[in-house]
């Protein structure tokens, strides 16, 4: 592997390592900024979310720990080769890079539909679910959307905590480049 094919796939680890511990979207994670990171959460405003309303998103030790790891050179923590004020955009070529390590039929969006899989196992509600996925259809859309104003941060925070220590994703975890080190601190 050639070293630019290496720092590559370090930026796609870190990028795929932060979806599916969050459950967002591929815009919304390339787009993360180091000042939506708070302690305990991460803000995306609504000019980069795909249904235009901000959201909160708890985050764990694991997703701490990978944030903590990416160099803080720039306001993105995902920036563009050559760029400092552009977003990640390189994923077709880290494609390229994960399909030369041996993983196939892969699509970023995968690792949502793992994220909201793996919750219902864990037994999370499905409106907390789509909370954490910042869904505005579904349980809570329509006339329940209307009524129902609990923010389940609560909820979402114990989901992101089940997540983060479930034998699903710490299997996944030592499986995989992804979280190699981060795996291991989790238990």
């Amino acid at each position: 592997m050639e070293p630019r094919e290496g720092t590559r796939l370090i930026r796609t680890a870190r990028s795929c390592s932060s979806l599916i511990l969050t459950g967002q979207r591929l815009g919304e994670i390339a787009s993360l900024r180091w000042e939506w990171i708070g302690e305990d959460a991460v803000t995306i405003p609504a000019e980069i979310t795909k249904n235009g309303r901000a959201t909160a998103i708890p985050i764990g030790n694991i997703a701490r720990q990978i944030t903590a790891g990416v160099p803080r050179l720039r306001s993105l923590l995902f920036p563009a080769r050559g760029h400092t004020d552009k977003p990640f955009n390189g994923f077709a070529a880290s494609k390229v890079t994960l399909d030369k390590c041996g993983v196939k039929d892969f699509t970023h969006h995968d690792l949502r539909r793992t994220f909201a899989t793996n919750m219902a196992k864990l037994g999370v509600r499905l409106e907390v679910t789509e909370k954490l996925l910042n869904h505005v259809s579904g349980s809570l859309g329509g006339i329940v959307g209307v009524y129902q104003r609990h923010d389940f941060k609560d909820e979402m925070r114990e989901a992101v905590t089940k997540w983060e220590m479930s034998r699903t994703l710490l299997k996944f975890a030592e499986r995989t480049l992804l979280f190699k080190s981060y795996a291991a601190s989790a238990t």
